[in-house]
């Protein structure tokens, strides 16, 4: 029985170890850290270049899926009558 409270308190010591961790670090360990990660960021977005005619291509599918929504909400028929004033 001593075995079983001693393993799971050891486990538990572990495990709150784990959680606590990243919260140790102090404040200008986490800003460097971020800083890091946001150059990381940087240097992945600086590479993408966007074309005129990629954004062109953009806008029109855009334009077509948006016709094709408003066609779609004109064609199903309205339940506003049958809401305000359900069957009995």
């Amino acid at each position: 029985m001593w075995i079983i409270v001693l393993f799971l308190t050891i486990t538990l010591y572990f495990l709150y170890q784990n959680i606590r961790e990243p919260l140790e670090n102090s404040p200008y360990e986490m800003v460097q850290e971020q800083s890091g990660v946001i150059q990381q960021l940087h240097d992945v977005f600086s590479k993408i270049t966007i074309s005129e005619a990629s954004i062109e291509a953009l806008q029109s599918e855009n334009d077509k899926t948006t016709d094709q929504i408003n066609q779609l909400q004109q064609n199903v028929p309205s339940t506003a009558a049958t809401d305000a004033y359900p069957p009995e």
